[in-house]
């Protein structure tokens, strides 16, 4: 260290480590890398996202769910909406922003939140009907982008 602790809580810090380290019986041997995640010790991407879907997505229904036909951008913009994440004016509000008006820029009959913008709103209603009749599949009414999935 550069200097030594001042007293106080940074002694006992210093303390605790200096504890820490001398109890600390490293073995005759070479290092190496181990994922503690897996069995094997490898590394795996598929551990990481087991890991941040059971830890940290709110809700076991929430699970991320990557189509790997689709573009990454398209899974990620679909993740946004399903996680609440697209800045929309409620959202941006939300995280102590100044906004004008909280009204859908679209439509001005409800508050623009990822849910309005993509399945309530007049013109998200629309643009849906207008993709699934272009597609030929019997139209549906979704209120949110969990019934969506469903």
């Amino acid at each position: 260290f550069r200097r030594s602790p001042r007293g106080g809580a940074e002694q006992q810090q210093y303390n605790d480590l200096e504890d820490m380290v001398t109890a600390t019986i490293l073995a005759p041997m070479s290092d190496r890398l181990v994922w503690s995640l897996e069995s094997s010790g490898e590394f795996m991407v598929a551990s990481v996202r087991k890991l941040i879907d059971d830890k940290w997505l709110p809700g076991a229904d929430n699970k991320t769910r990557w189509i790997k036909y689709v573009p990454i951008k398209i899974n990620v913009h679909a993740w946004k909406v399903m996680s609440d994440s697209i800045p929309t004016r409620f959202n941006i509000s939300r995280r102590g922003i100044s906004i004008d008006s909280l009204s859908c820029v679209l439509c001005d009959k409800g508050v623009e939140t990822s849910n309005h913008l993509f399945f309530s709103c007049c013109f998200a209603r629309q643009v849906f009907r207008l993709i699934m009749r272009w597609w030929d599949v019997p139209e549906a009414e979704f209120e949110s982008y969990a019934g969506w999935l469903d």
